[in-house]
């Protein structure tokens, strides 16, 4: 019966097109809403995730969210064991001893011939990046540097419209949020700082200008200091002679000051990390931790041993922690340190529905020089980010899915949908523009005139930021060129 039922379900289990979060299925399941529980932890099972497959099998077996399922359970089981989660190895070997021996050995043949077709391997190529093989792997280099400029110095960067103001700030990280850190102070500090602080991750793109940016910590007036950074000149990453996008790093203003200066600069803040230091030292949960190995990178002349923030991020990393698995795996991707642990750990932290894991799996899927390009799966992760809000990730889906050179991939129609749904939050951005352009220029919805004026408009602000705007320089010297446009710009 078990063999029969199980073969069954080889060609027969659910998939969901929707993105991961186990976050939101934790949260139902803690509500007892196991039907809406277990369409999420199904979603996050179809990219592999072990949290997922366990809850799953807890579900099937106990009949949460429906009747018991002995055959169904133990499958998951049995995925949850192969990424060795919990202790689901010593289920599965329960299980087994519980079934008379004579069928023992046929029904492991039919789960190792399940994990084939079901398990980690066969998620890898379906959704995770795969690195290229062959030669060493090649550094990314910045002036012929393996290492790019990451500290700002308030003097390397011009604030004239700056003005301080009122600074209150929170140093420890909310773990279970897409947010690096909480707004929601635990000790509140306030003052006046001289000089703002802020660290964000941001992707450099291949003609050296910075492209989106996300604030991991943020105090005082600090946005003149990121718009006057967003237009500094960086250097252009080089992978051989190719230019490429890469992701980094930065610490500007008043996160670039060592102890002394900080102490001199904003006495009250430098009290404060040294509290909190000692706070999450003596703390004993995961989220202490995380905050502690935090607080260590963010302000490096912190006491610490060697690599001691990192091996606390990787120990979190082991035990599920996905914002750990991020942090971790981020900071050897920029890095350039052991790349495979960095996708592997990136890709955990996305199986778990981290938009920003999720984003950076994506983006490295689309433009890292190290790995496989396959825009199928970027276009996944994207997809996934997106739904949770992410305006970058939507951005990029449309531009895949207007631009994609694979057939499976470009879909006109749905890009227009999607490009729809931007109007409101990415109007001002010069890839909307673009965008628009592209919907514009063939379709139903065409127009030429209206694809021209956007392409301008998307020129124009490209410029303003100091984007090269050629490629689209080029496509509307093609699309103005001609008797069709004459003809269709004048109605």
């Amino acid at each position: 019966m078990y063999k029969s039922s199980l073969l069954f379900l080889l060609f027969f289990l659910p998939t969901f097109a929707k993105g991961t979060d186990i976050f939101l299925a934790d949260k139902y399941f803690t509500e007892q809403k196991y039907a809406l529980a277990k369409k999420e932890y199904l979603a996050s099972a179809k990219v592999g995730n072990p949290h997922a497959y366990y809850q799953l099998g807890n579900m099937y077996h106990k009949g949460l969210g429906g009747e018991k399922d002995a055959v169904n359970a133990m499958l998951y089981f049995y995925l949850a064991a192969e990424q060795k989660f919990h202790n689901s190895e010593q289920i599965i070997t329960n299980i087994l001893d519980s079934l008379p021996k004579e069928n023992q050995h046929s029904i492991l043949q039919v789960l190792e011939d399940y994990k084939k077709s079901h398990g980690i391997e066969r998620k890898i190529t379906q959704y995770f990046p795969v690195l290229e093989t062959g030669d060493p792997i090649e550094t990314i280099k910045f002036n012929g540097e393996a290492t790019r400029k990451t500290v700002y110095h308030p003097q390397d960067i011009e604030l004239d419209d700056y003005q301080p103001n009122t600074f209150g700030g929170d140093l420890s990280f909310d773990a279970s949020s897409d947010e690096a850190f909480s707004d929601d102070s635990i000790e509140l500090v306030r003052s006046t700082p001289r000089t703002p602080f802020l660290i964000i991750d941001h992707d450099i793109a291949s003609d050296g200008s910075i492209r989106y940016t996300s604030e991991v910590q943020k105090f005082g007036h600090y946005q003149p200091l990121l718009e006057q950074f967003i237009l500094f000149p960086i250097e252009v990453p080089m992978h051989g002679e190719q230019a490429v996008d890469f992701a980094s790093r930065t610490y500007l203003g008043a996160a670039a000051f060592n102890k002394f200066a900080l102490i001199r600069e904003n006495e009250k803040m430098y009290e404060q990390v040294v509290r909190q230091t000692r706070k999450f030292r003596k703390g004993g949960t995961v989220n202490d931790q995380f905050n502690l190995a935090m607080l260590m990178l963010n302000f490096p002349w912190i006491e610490q041993e060697d690599t001691e923030a990192e091996q606390i991020l990787l120990r979190l990393s082991e035990t599920g922690h996905s914002p750990a698995m991020y942090e971790y795996g981020f900071k050897l991707y920029r890095e350039q340190r052991d790349l495979a642990q960095a996708i592997h750990w990136l890709s955990e932290a996305s199986k778990y529905g981290l938009v920003r894991a999720e984003y950076r799996l994506a983006k490295i899927l689309q433009t890292s020089p190290w790995v496989i390009k396959d825009e199928k799966k970027a276009l996944f992760w994207f997809e996934s980010a997106m739904s949770k809000g992410d305006i970058e990730s939507h951005i990029a889906a449309v531009d895949i899915l207007f631009n994609s050179k694979n057939k499976e991939v470009a879909n006109y129609d749905k890009a227009v949908k999607y490009l729809l749904a931007l109007t409101e939050t990415a109007n001002n951005d010069p890839r909307y523009n673009y965008l628009l352009a592209l919907k514009y220029r063939t379709g139903a919805n065409r127009n030429i005139k209206l694809a021209v004026e956007n392409l301008e408009t998307a020129i124009l602000r490209g410029q303003m930021k100091n984007w090269d705007v050629s490629s689209w320089q080029d496509l509307l010297t093609r699309i103005t060129t001609g008797n069709i446009f004459v003809t269709d710009y004048e109605n």
